[in-house]
């Protein structure tokens, strides 16, 4: 009896676990009090952070998810992104970015490259109920962000 009880909290514990761990919020709202028709959305993909919004400090990324991490390792990986949804008008936006990448360099054996730059400034002026997305472009040793409208 005290077996079977003690396997039954433990189920229940696990159960808590795994959907605590794929619940990593990629969905932020920046200020709540912003009208539904003053609103659009920034797409932020994986390898970008959002640090700072004008001159308020913001954590901006995809949140770690142990499900997301270990769906991507047995199947093709999919593109993940946070949403924010901010106010329409221009606004400064402060990025840091960091890629870490294996490249084969022969059988079993991989070269790690590693490409960040942090404090990358854009300004930009987003117009109400459209969908935005940041996206970096990189040559040679330089990295610029750009936004562009998804459609």
């Amino acid at each position: 009896m005290r077996t079977t009880m003690n396997i039954f909290k433990m189920s229940i514990i696990m159960t808590f676990i795994f959907v605590f761990l794929g619940c990593a919020t990629n969905r932020y709202t920046y200020d709540r009090s912003t009208l539904e028709d003053q609103q659009c959305v920034l797409n932020i993909p994986k390898d970008i952070t959002v640090v700072k919004f004008n001159d308020d400090k913001v954590n901006w990324r995809v949140g770690y998810n142990i499900i997301h991490d270990i769906e991507d390792t047995f199947s093709s990986p999919k593109k993940r992104e946070a949403s924010v949804i901010i106010p329409e008008g221009e606004h400064t936006l402060t990025i840091n970015y960091s890629s870490t990448m294996d490249i084969p360099i022969g059988y079993n054996s991989y070269n790690r490259i590693t490409r960040s730059a942090k404090g990358i400034e854009i300004t930009y002026n987003f117009e109400y109920g459209k969908t935005y997305s940041l996206m970096p472009i990189i040559l040679g040793d330089r990295i610029a962000i750009f936004v562009y409208i998804q459609w």
